[in-house]
């Protein structure tokens, strides 16, 4: 099986959008540091992390900023958002570092439980950017349609071509 990435379609999203001017990439915790450096090396920015701690199965907190975010635009990429509370304790960690209250996030499967709406509703995020993987109700955010990525691969798999090389 070979993972399929978003990192293709929000770099173009936010080129597109001129949102590489003054930024820097940021990943939310420890398990998305490489698609997030991914991002940032595409992009030509640089990278930070979120620390965070777990306190249980729903609940963390960010302990600290790694890398250089002060003055900067961040473009927040995940995997997933589910609740939104990491998003907003690590928007709220960045603007204490110094960052632009002007963050951009980004998740490739928008689950949307409980208070999710409310905590993406954060004052200092700019634009709420998803893929299409989960359909969505209601609007207020941005969609990326998965189509061309998904039938890349099927036609990379119809002539034995590299899946991998689509991330």
């Amino acid at each position: 099986m070979d993972h399929l990435s978003a990192v293709r379609l929000f770099a173009r999203y936010l080129t597109e959008r001129g949102y590489v001017e003054n930024a820097v990439v940021v990943s939310p915790d420890a398990g998305r540091a490489e698609e997030a450096r991914r991002l940032a090396e595409r992009l030509g920015l640089p990278f930070a992390m979120l620390a965070k701690r777990r306190h249980g199965p729903k609940e963390t907190s960010v302990t600290y900023v790694i890398g250089d975010v002060e003055g900067k635009r961040p473009l927040l990429i995940d995997d997933i958002v589910s609740t939104g509370g990491t998003i907003r304790r690590g928007v709220e960690a960045l603007l204490q570092a110094g960052a632009l209250p002007e963050v951009v996030v980004m998740a490739t499967h928008p689950v949307l439980v409980g208070e999710a709406r409310e905590n993406l509703a954060h004052p200092a995020i700019k634009e709420v950017v998803f893929t299409d993987t989960i359909p969505l109700r209601d609007g207020g955010y941005t969609l990326l349609s998965t189509a061309e990525l998904l039938a890349q691969a099927i036609r990379h798999v119809h002539t034995n071509q590299s899946v991998s090389a689509l991330i």
